[in-house]
């Protein structure tokens, strides 16, 4: 008997779009902590284009220092947390369908409504939110689809069965001339 179920297609499918997804925030902290530190230079005049002075941000210190703390608040909780629940599907723990369901949704939702509004409004970078949050939707249907449902379920009793037979042999070894 092997180990654990087979994943289904659609397990996998969720399993690499998660990682994917959690993959976005991952490089995007990297590349704000090479920016916060210096190591990358900033393009000359983004200060001026990104309109940082709008939120009382001038110069390219403040905009690296921005960076920074936007990296921190931001993109570090939900690189964390992306990549807790991708461990966690690939672990096969119970809790990891609803977490992806939760986080995926909630943050695909959100990230929709918001590019919707972007884009009435002509925001250059409105189409690229949208596509991100109908990802993060899909990777939320995939969480809850009959596939994976199952695939984890499978699971569940497999090891609920491991544990029952390892705790039969246990009692049997302790009375060795008793039946259960």
């Amino acid at each position: 008997m092997p180990d654990r179920p087979r994943r289904s297609p659609a397990t996998w499918s969720l399993l690499l779009l998660t990682a994917a997804l959690t993959a976005l925030p991952l490089v995007s902290l990297l590349r704000s902590a090479l920016v916060l530190t210096g190591a990358v230079d900033l393009a000359p005049g983004t200060a001026a284009r990104s309109r940082a002075g709008l939120a009382g941000i001038y110069g390219e210190d403040a905009l690296r220092n921005a960076e920074g703390v936007a990296a921190l608040l931001v993109t570090g909780p939900a690189t964390v947390v992306g990549l807790l629940v991708l461990v966690g599907l690939v672990t096969w723990r119970g809790w990891a369908r609803e977490a992806a369901l939760g986080v995926f949704g909630l943050t695909g939702t959100l990230l929709c409504l918001l590019s919707l509004v972007g884009l009435s409004e002509q925001a250059p970078n409105a189409v690229l939110g949208l596509v991100g949050g109908l990802l993060l939707l899909v990777a939320a249907g995939l969480a809850v689809s009959p596939p994976v449902a199952g695939d984890f379920d499978r699971t569940r009793i497999a090891d609920e069965v491991r544990e029952r037979v390892r705790r039969q042999q246990e009692r049997q070894s302790r009375a060795p001339g008793l039946q259960p």
